[in-house]
């Protein structure tokens, strides 16, 4: 066999495995009835600040805002699904839309017409978004620390988890709920690697691996003033 074919039957292996471990995951976060982490957080107060990375629709954000009475930053880079959202929350107070997507350095990208607050890992992508560099543009928006922060961008959870941590602003995070996602079996190594940078800060309180996890900033982590 040559070092080709290995390495793909290899990759192979591996693939079906996580798949089948995500699988299995998945049928965990349905029994316990998942989803409803998703939208508790007794811990907020009125005028709390959240912010939505992968607004898509703005459904996570209205379910949040009906309950809370917080402040919302809503990310979503491409410019019809950020159009949707800054319709529907038409003359709601404390809800801001950003059409960009917070990452590690200012840069652009393109998505399909299917896709949403991703970097498009398809060949047919034609709609040109913006990404801002995460710690000055939310220092220009007036964002200094966050009480929430909602992760679903794709694969972009590899790009602006790292700057937070390098730049120290992860302290600056009280909450965090990220779905990580799997492409490629490098993305394993990705994952541990935050995870491993993000323990130093935070404790993860529950996690369904590839499905959907959450950590909380460990006591006596102070704020940041970077």
């Amino acid at each position: 066999m040559d070092l080709q074919n290995l390495i793909r039957r290899t990759w192979l292996r591996l693939e079906s495995r996580q798949n089948q471990k995500t699988k299995r995951e998945y049928l965990r976060w349905q029994a316990d009835n998942g989803e409803l982490k998703r939208y508790q957080f007794p811990h907020l107060k009125c005028g709390s600040v959240v912010v939505d990375l992968g607004g898509y629709e703005g459904e996570w954000s209205a379910k949040l805002i009906s309950n809370y009475n917080v402040r919302i930053h809503i990310f979503e880079p491409h410019p019809k699904f950020a159009e949707k959202i800054v319709q529907r929350f038409a003359g709601v107070a404390g809800i801001h839309v950003h059409s960009v997507a917070l990452a590690s350095r200012n840069s652009t990208f393109f998505l399909t017409d299917n896709d949403a607050a991703s970097t498009s890992r398809s060949n047919d992508a034609s709609q040109k978004c913006e990404g801002v560099e995460a710690t000055y543009f939310l220092d220009k928006i007036g964002v200094k620390s966050i009480d929430l922060v909602k992760i679903n961008i794709e694969g972009g959870e590899y790009d602006v988890l790292p700057h937070f941590i390098a730049t120290g602003f992860i302290r600056n995070i009280d909450l965090i709920q990220i779905q990580f996602h799997y492409f490629e079996t490098e993305d394993i190594r990705r994952r541990d690697d935050i995870v491993h940078l993000l323990s130093r800060t935070h404790d993860r309180t529950w996690c369904y691996e590839y499905i959907w996890e959450e950590w909380r900033r460990k006591v006596g982590v102070h704020i940041s003033d970077n």
